[in-house]
């Protein structure tokens, strides 16, 4: 319909997916349909689905109607970022239940499509997932998933026992963490192997448990505090010495006394407690695979052969890299393989990519020229709007030697002294009334003309006198 109100004539392709227009008329067609937002994704409904009247529509249709318009403005926002060429998003809520048991989970799936051979970062991926959590009510960010027209999968599978006791920015640094060491031992195996013969990566256990740990500490040399005597006298009647004396008193014969002391020490021993708490997101445990290529041999002919490396290399590297992450070289923490690498993929990988930085390089620099192209136009604009135009001689329209022909469509007593005027001009000599007269004349049959006159006039004198 925009076409045809401004009289462009178009066909459609033979596919049926492109319009085509004359040559000549591409290029304003384009901007004048980009001015109007055209072509825009009319699939994508946004919330435009809610300007048209809704009577007559069942609790069904108005929540699918809710549904569609939340993924169209979704999609048509994702589209906008940088790197990404279409998006489309399906999002999937639940039906509201009158328990809670019962209620499942939204979800959501991003499909993207990315500008060129290039990735979107994880970071651009992760603010996708947080865009469409917080944009549906009850969806977390560990239920979008992202993926690309290539069939990958760009989100990255979360825990959500770990989601429950660490926060994203513990979860960011032990990415980050990850991310550092495998760089650290890749960087250090391309140096000895060679670019694109290694492959490392890292997985660090979190500790999700908050532990307390009470260690006491006790000294060796005791410290005696008090120290107590206590002596116990006990006296007994002796029943031998009564029978054989019987005149012996009571007081010498007849009683045995028995003394007993104990002494008691007191020592104090000292003591050091110390509490440990172990708070839940630390780093519990650190596991690493390493991948070498197998040595490449070709013949003659160009036939690659893959020999085996020996496993006294192989345990050299794997010493190397244990050292490198600070881990222990035992089976269930590191391990070494080699494989024969298939680089064919790679390298196409690699030339489309360049490809691509290629293109992207022109384009700026095909920008920079046309911002300077247009920047030089304008200045030129500018001067030649602002510089001094050299004045022209602008006819009378009338010559000079016939100004006397004026009279003959005057009054009749004027027609006396035409063949007078017409033998002379305004700049020679003769009757002042006349002159005047001849002036007003012709400012008025050609007020434009003779004002251009009378300045060229004037500048011609102003030349002469200097």
């Amino acid at each position: 319909s925009q076409l045809e109100s401004r009289s462009i004539p178009y066909k459609i392709g033979s596919r049926g997916n492109s319009i085509l227009v004359p040559s000549g008329q591409v290029h304003s067609t384009r901007i004048y349909l980009a001015g109007k937002g055209l072509p825009s994704n009319s699939d994508k409904v946004g919330l435009e689905i809610f300007d048209r009247p809704s009577f007559g529509l069942s609790n069904m249709q108005q929540r699918v109607n809710h549904t569609r318009a939340i993924q169209g403005e979704l999609a048509k926002t994702i589209a906008r970022m940088d790197g990404v060429e279409a998006a489309d998003v399906m999002v999937v809520m639940p039906e509201n239940t009158l328990f809670i048991d019962e209620q499942s989970q939204a979800s959501a799936s991003v499909f993207l499509k990315t500008s060129g051979p290039a990735k979107l970062g994880e970071e651009q991926v992760r603010a996708i997932q947080h865009f469409v959590a917080n944009a549906v009510e009850g969806l977390g960010t560990e239920d979008v998933t992202v993926t690309n027209s290539r069939g990958e999968l760009l989100s990255q599978e979360q825990d959500r026992d770990a989601d429950a006791f660490l926060s994203d920015q513990q979860l960011e640094s032990l990415r980050n963490l990850e991310a550092y060491l495998s760089r650290k031992a890749e960087e250090m195996l391309t140096i000895v192997l060679g670019p694109g013969n290694a492959i490392v990566r890292v997985s660090a256990e979190i500790n999700r448990d908050t532990v307390t740990t009470s260690d006491i500490t006790y000294d060796e040399d005791p410290v005696q505090r008090s120290s107590t005597q206590t002596t116990d006298r006990t006296q007994t009647p002796n029943p031998s010495l009564l029978s054989t004396n019987a005149t012996a008193t009571a007081s010498s014969a007849t009683i045995t006394t028995v003394d007993s002391t104990t002494m008691d020490n007191e020592f104090a021993v000292g003591s050091t407690t110390a509490d440990t708490i172990q708070v839940a997101g630390g780093i519990k445990k650190v596991t690493a695979a390493v991948f070498v290529a197998k040595k490449e041999k070709k013949d003659s002919a160009g036939t690659v052969t893959y020999i085996p490396r020996e496993p006294v290399e192989l345990e050299s590297i794997k010493q190397a890299v244990s050292l490198a992450l600070g881990i222990e070289n035992t089976a269930t923490n590191l391990t070494v393989e080699q494989f024969e690498f298939h680089r064919q993929e790679k390298v196409d990988y690699l030339n489309e990519f360049q490809k691509y930085n290629k293109y992207k390089t022109w384009i700026s620099i095909g920008k920079q020229v046309g911002y300077l192209c247009l920047t030089l136009a304008v200045l030129y604009g500018f001067v030649r709007t602002f510089r001094k135009t050299p004045i022209e001689t602008i006819p009378l329209g009338v010559p000079l030697d016939d100004l006397g022909d004026f009279a003959e469509a005057g009054n009749g007593n004027r027609s006396s002294g035409a063949q007078k005027r017409s033998n002379f001009s305004i700049f020679e000599p003769g009757p002042p009334d006349e002159r005047i007269e001849l002036m007003n004349q012709l400012i008025r049959d050609n007020p434009q003309n003779m004002t251009h006159a009378i300045e060229s006039w004037l500048q011609e004198d102003n030349g002469k006198s200097n």
